[in-house]
């Protein structure tokens, strides 16, 4: 597609958009960083569970990736939260980033309605394979 697609009559690809709840800027910049590779995600950062809730009740996002445990609200519990709500955001594809390990993963999956839930330290490849798997248009 060329640069002037748009120009040209062809629609300009959709970009996604995509917030993330995270409490540390390290894992912030590094998850950004990932983000932009992919080149059709937008990010925007809430540094807390609370203000990650104001803006999922504010608008309309295609992916939300929480951390677990984050000041005001955990990531487990806002997820819960918007399950069970009538906001904008009650379907929209969760993912859960997690410290936690082995047979506390396998407890959080069952206790937890996230659509995917990957470990810290965060692999690269499993983490932009799991945002192409959630924002395929199947879903």
């Amino acid at each position: 597609m060329s640069e002037n697609a748009a120009q040209d009559g062809e629609p300009a690809a959709r970009r996604a958009s995509c917030l993330l709840a995270e409490d540390d800027e390290v894992s912030q910049e590094i998850v950004a960083h990932f983000v932009a590779s992919l080149g059709f995600v937008d990010l925007e950062i809430a540094s807390d569970g609370r203000e990650a809730l104001g803006l999922c009740m504010a608008r309309k996002f295609d992916l939300l990736i929480f951390d677990r445990k984050m000041p005001f609200i955990h990531g487990d519990k806002l997820i819960r939260h918007l399950r069970a709500s009538s906001n904008v955001n009650s379907a929209t594809p969760t993912m859960l980033f997690s410290a936690s390990s082995g047979a506390e993963i396998v407890e959080l999956g069952a206790s937890c309605p996230a659509d995917m839930i990957l470990s810290k330290p965060i692999n690269r490849n499993e983490f932009l394979a799991a945002i192409r798997d959630l924002l395929q248009p199947s879903r």
